[in-house]
Protein backbone atom coordinates (compact mmCIF):
# COMPACT_ATOMS: atom_id res chain seq x y z
CA UNK A 1 0.00 0.00 0.00
CA UNK A 2 2.82 2.53 0.63
CA UNK A 3 5.11 1.33 -2.06
CA UNK A 4 2.68 3.46 -4.59
CA UNK A 5 2.88 6.43 -2.57
CA UNK A 6 6.09 6.76 -2.19
CA UNK A 7 7.52 5.41 -5.47
CA UNK A 8 6.50 7.94 -8.26
CA UNK A 9 7.79 11.18 -6.39
CA UNK A 10 10.85 9.13 -5.61
CA UNK A 11 11.16 7.51 -9.36
CA UNK A 12 10.88 10.93 -10.62
CA UNK A 13 13.35 12.50 -8.56
CA UNK A 14 16.16 9.64 -9.56
CA UNK A 15 15.36 9.94 -12.81
CA UNK A 16 15.77 13.82 -12.52
CA UNK A 17 18.87 13.55 -10.67
CA UNK A 18 20.63 10.34 -12.34
CA UNK A 19 19.32 9.00 -15.42
CA UNK A 20 16.41 7.12 -15.91
CA UNK A 21 18.52 4.09 -15.88
CA UNK A 22 18.71 4.15 -11.97
CA UNK A 23 15.23 4.03 -11.43
CA UNK A 24 15.99 0.84 -12.15
CA UNK A 25 19.08 0.44 -10.57
CA UNK A 26 17.61 1.44 -7.43
CA UNK A 27 14.72 -0.64 -7.17
CA UNK A 28 16.09 -3.94 -8.70
CA UNK A 29 19.22 -4.06 -6.74
CA UNK A 30 17.55 -3.90 -2.91
CA UNK A 31 14.71 -6.56 -4.64
CA UNK A 32 17.60 -8.81 -5.27
CA UNK A 33 18.77 -8.55 -1.84
CA UNK A 34 15.41 -9.05 -0.84
CA UNK A 35 14.59 -12.05 -2.21
CA UNK A 36 17.97 -13.76 -1.21
CA UNK A 37 17.40 -12.63 2.55
CA UNK A 38 13.65 -14.40 2.18
CA UNK A 39 14.69 -17.44 0.66
CA UNK A 40 17.25 -18.15 2.95
CA UNK A 41 15.66 -17.19 6.31
CA UNK A 42 11.78 -17.57 5.44
CA UNK A 43 10.92 -21.22 5.88
CA UNK A 44 8.31 -23.32 4.20
CA UNK A 45 6.50 -24.03 7.59
CA UNK A 46 7.12 -22.78 11.25
CA UNK A 47 8.49 -26.54 12.36
CA UNK A 48 11.41 -25.76 9.59
CA UNK A 49 12.00 -21.78 11.20
CA UNK A 50 15.06 -21.39 14.12
CA UNK A 51 12.92 -18.38 15.23
CA UNK A 52 10.05 -20.28 16.94
CA UNK A 53 10.80 -22.31 20.02
CA UNK A 54 8.33 -25.53 20.55
CA UNK A 55 5.99 -23.58 22.65
CA UNK A 56 5.03 -21.30 19.96
CA UNK A 57 5.02 -24.35 17.83
CA UNK A 58 2.26 -26.25 19.35
CA UNK A 59 0.25 -23.15 20.29
CA UNK A 60 0.31 -22.70 16.57
CA UNK A 61 -0.65 -26.41 15.76
CA UNK A 62 -3.10 -26.52 18.33
CA UNK A 63 -4.83 -23.73 16.70
CA UNK A 64 -4.75 -24.98 13.10
CA UNK A 65 -6.63 -27.74 14.73
CA UNK A 66 -9.07 -25.89 15.73
CA UNK A 67 -9.97 -23.81 13.12
CA UNK A 68 -10.34 -27.26 11.07
CA UNK A 69 -13.10 -28.42 14.22
CA UNK A 70 -14.62 -24.65 13.99
CA UNK A 71 -18.05 -24.99 12.51
CA UNK A 72 -18.50 -21.36 9.89
CA UNK A 73 -21.20 -19.53 11.48
CA UNK A 74 -22.98 -16.93 10.24
CA UNK A 75 -21.10 -13.20 11.14
CA UNK A 76 -23.78 -10.60 10.61
CA UNK A 77 -24.44 -8.49 13.24
CA UNK A 78 -28.03 -8.22 14.15
CA UNK A 79 -28.18 -3.97 13.38
CA UNK A 80 -30.36 -1.42 11.77
CA UNK A 81 -28.97 -2.49 8.59
CA UNK A 82 -30.74 -5.96 8.36
CA UNK A 83 -32.98 -5.09 5.32
CA UNK A 84 -29.70 -4.47 3.14
CA UNK A 85 -29.39 -8.62 3.22
CA UNK A 86 -32.46 -8.79 1.28
CA UNK A 87 -30.82 -6.75 -1.00
CA UNK A 88 -27.50 -7.89 -1.24
CA UNK A 89 -28.65 -11.71 -1.06
CA UNK A 90 -27.43 -13.08 1.80
CA UNK A 91 -26.81 -16.74 1.99
CA UNK A 92 -24.57 -19.72 3.80
CA UNK A 93 -22.38 -20.81 1.89
CA UNK A 94 -21.06 -24.35 2.25
CA UNK A 95 -16.57 -24.19 2.53
CA UNK A 96 -14.89 -25.07 -0.68
CA UNK A 97 -12.48 -28.01 0.02
CA UNK A 98 -12.08 -29.39 -3.73
CA UNK A 99 -10.02 -28.12 -6.77
CA UNK A 100 -13.38 -28.78 -8.45
CA UNK A 101 -15.47 -26.62 -6.13
CA UNK A 102 -12.62 -23.69 -6.16
CA UNK A 103 -13.10 -23.82 -10.46
CA UNK A 104 -16.71 -23.83 -10.52
CA UNK A 105 -17.71 -21.93 -8.13
CA UNK A 106 -19.59 -19.07 -9.39
CA UNK A 107 -18.38 -16.58 -6.42
CA UNK A 108 -14.73 -17.39 -7.09
CA UNK A 109 -15.33 -16.92 -11.00
CA UNK A 110 -17.22 -13.17 -10.21
CA UNK A 111 -14.49 -12.82 -7.96
CA UNK A 112 -11.83 -13.16 -10.47
CA UNK A 113 -14.06 -11.24 -12.94
CA UNK A 114 -14.05 -8.32 -10.68
CA UNK A 115 -10.55 -8.29 -9.93
CA UNK A 116 -9.61 -8.59 -13.45
CA UNK A 117 -11.70 -5.25 -14.18
CA UNK A 118 -10.21 -3.59 -11.31
CA UNK A 119 -6.84 -4.60 -11.98
CA UNK A 120 -7.45 -3.17 -15.87
CA UNK A 121 -8.29 0.31 -14.19
CA UNK A 122 -5.91 0.17 -12.24
CA UNK A 123 -2.77 -0.39 -14.56
CA UNK A 124 -4.35 1.74 -16.84
CA UNK A 125 -4.07 4.63 -14.36
CA UNK A 126 -0.54 3.67 -13.69
CA UNK A 127 0.32 4.00 -17.17
CA UNK A 128 -2.29 6.87 -18.15
CA UNK A 129 -1.61 9.39 -15.83
CA UNK A 130 2.13 10.24 -15.97
CA UNK A 131 1.50 11.02 -19.90
CA UNK A 132 -1.99 12.50 -19.53
CA UNK A 133 -0.60 15.09 -16.48
CA UNK A 134 2.60 16.57 -19.01
CA UNK A 135 0.58 16.44 -22.32
CA UNK A 136 -2.58 17.74 -21.49
CA UNK A 137 -2.23 19.41 -18.21
CA UNK A 138 1.41 21.06 -18.73
CA UNK A 139 2.59 19.55 -15.35
CA UNK A 140 6.37 19.65 -15.19
CA UNK A 141 8.11 16.02 -14.29
CA UNK A 142 8.42 16.59 -10.74
CA UNK A 143 5.01 18.04 -10.23
CA UNK A 144 3.50 15.19 -12.40
CA UNK A 145 5.53 12.40 -10.07
CA UNK A 146 3.26 13.98 -6.53
CA UNK A 147 0.07 14.30 -8.53
CA UNK A 148 0.44 10.62 -9.85
CA UNK A 149 1.13 9.49 -6.41
CA UNK A 150 -2.60 10.86 -5.07
CA UNK A 151 -4.82 7.53 -6.24
CA UNK A 152 -2.95 5.22 -4.14
CA UNK A 153 -2.68 8.08 -1.19
CA UNK A 154 -6.79 7.89 -1.80
CA UNK A 155 -6.45 4.36 -2.23
CA UNK A 156 -4.56 3.44 0.88
CA UNK A 157 -6.91 5.80 3.03
CA UNK A 158 -10.38 4.39 1.15
CA UNK A 159 -9.05 0.21 1.72
CA UNK A 160 -8.88 0.80 5.28
CA UNK A 161 -12.06 2.93 5.98
CA UNK A 162 -14.17 1.25 3.67
CA UNK A 163 -13.37 -2.32 6.23
CA UNK A 164 -14.09 -0.15 9.14
CA UNK A 165 -17.51 0.99 7.41
CA UNK A 166 -18.44 -2.11 6.47
CA UNK A 167 -17.16 -4.06 9.90
CA UNK A 168 -18.24 -1.30 12.02
CA UNK A 169 -21.36 0.38 10.56
CA UNK A 170 -22.26 -2.14 8.13
CA UNK A 171 -21.87 -5.02 10.61
CA UNK A 172 -19.56 -7.25 8.61
CA UNK A 173 -21.38 -6.88 5.12
CA UNK A 174 -18.86 -6.87 2.56
CA UNK A 175 -20.93 -5.88 -0.97
CA UNK A 176 -22.36 -3.09 -0.16
CA UNK A 177 -18.94 -1.14 -0.20
CA UNK A 178 -18.07 -3.45 -2.98
CA UNK A 179 -21.07 -1.92 -4.75
CA UNK A 180 -20.58 1.35 -4.00
CA UNK A 181 -16.82 1.73 -5.20
CA UNK A 182 -17.66 0.25 -8.15
CA UNK A 183 -20.45 2.56 -8.99
CA UNK A 184 -18.38 5.80 -7.68
CA UNK A 185 -15.45 4.52 -9.65
CA UNK A 186 -17.05 4.80 -13.04
CA UNK A 187 -18.66 8.29 -11.95
CA UNK A 188 -15.21 9.73 -11.00
CA UNK A 189 -14.14 8.54 -14.11
CA UNK A 190 -16.66 10.28 -15.88
CA UNK A 191 -15.82 13.89 -13.62
CA UNK A 192 -12.05 13.18 -14.47
CA UNK A 193 -12.46 14.13 -18.27
CA UNK A 194 -14.06 17.15 -17.43
CA UNK A 195 -12.32 18.30 -14.58
CA UNK A 196 -10.58 21.99 -15.08
CA UNK A 197 -7.36 22.55 -15.74
CA UNK A 198 -6.34 23.35 -11.83
CA UNK A 199 -3.54 21.59 -9.84
CA UNK A 200 -5.89 21.33 -6.99
CA UNK A 201 -8.81 20.33 -8.73
CA UNK A 202 -6.96 17.62 -10.44
CA UNK A 203 -5.15 16.48 -7.18
CA UNK A 204 -8.19 15.98 -5.28
CA UNK A 205 -10.01 14.51 -8.23
CA UNK A 206 -7.59 11.73 -8.88
CA UNK A 207 -7.39 11.28 -4.76
CA UNK A 208 -11.47 10.07 -4.61
CA UNK A 209 -10.53 8.04 -8.15
CA UNK A 210 -8.53 6.10 -5.55
CA UNK A 211 -10.47 6.42 -2.49
CA UNK A 212 -13.51 4.82 -4.49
Amino acid sequence: MFAPIIVPPLAVWIAVTWGWRWVFFSFAIPGIVAAVAWYLLVKSTPAESGFVSQRELEEINAGRETDKNAVRENILIADRFTWLDKIIRVKKMAPIDTAKGLFTSKNILGDCLAYFMMVSVLYGLLTWIPLYLVKERGFDVMSMGFVASMPCIGGFIGAIGGGWISDKVLGRRRKPTMMFTAISTVVMMLIMLNIPASTLAVCIGLFFVGFV
